[in-house]
């Protein structure tokens, strides 16, 4: 029974986490703007839970942290969502089978989130609907990769002392 209170206190810090990490990157006077770019650190956030929660609790992260941010992103028909769980399934799978949870393989795996992200957005929405050019768009996700870096160590820990705190007690 206290395993499943656990369980619970932990999704819910997670969410409260995800919500937290939303509004500060994209309300109006809280989003930080460095050389024309902005920090993405939802995929780090995603990539965290993933990493310490198994693939199907970071599956089920990404697709509610997709929708979520569907509302305010340009793409059709909530495909972020589709974009993370995905990219969180796989990391998450990955990362439980080869990897330890510590910072460098959540650099990795929120690396990998974030490109999948982007380049799937650009390839099946930018590319084909408005015919842009890649160039620009890879320098901006390079800039807000760049900028993200210091960020994905405070989630890091953030989810870490979460994850232990919840489960020493079991």
């Amino acid at each position: 029974m206290q395993e499943r209170k656990n369980f619970r206190c932990r999704m819910a810090l997670y969410a409260l986490l995800v919500l937290v990490c939303f509004l500060l990157q994209f309300s109006r006077g809280t989003r930080l703007t460095l050389w024309g770019a902005s920090p993405d650190v939802l995929p780090f956030l995603f990539a965290a839970v993933a990493l310490f929660e198994g693939p199907y609790v970071g599956a089920i992260f990404g697709f509610a942290g997709g929708i979520l941010l569907s509302v305010n992103s340009t793409a059709p028909e909530a495909l972020l969502s589709m974009y993370y769980s995905l990219g969180c399934l796989g990391a998450g799978f990955f990362a439980s089978r080869y990897m330890r949870r510590v910072f460098p393989t959540l650099l990795m795996c929120g690396i990998f989130l974030s490109l999948f992200k982007t380049l799937l957005s650009f390839f099946f929405f930018y590319a084909l609907v408005y015919e842009a050019h890649s160039p620009g768009l890879l320098l901006t996700a390079g800039k807000s990769l760049l900028l993200s870096l210091p960020f994905s160590l405070v989630v890091y820990l953030i989810v870490k002392h979460i994850h232990s705190r919840f489960t020493a007690e079991e």
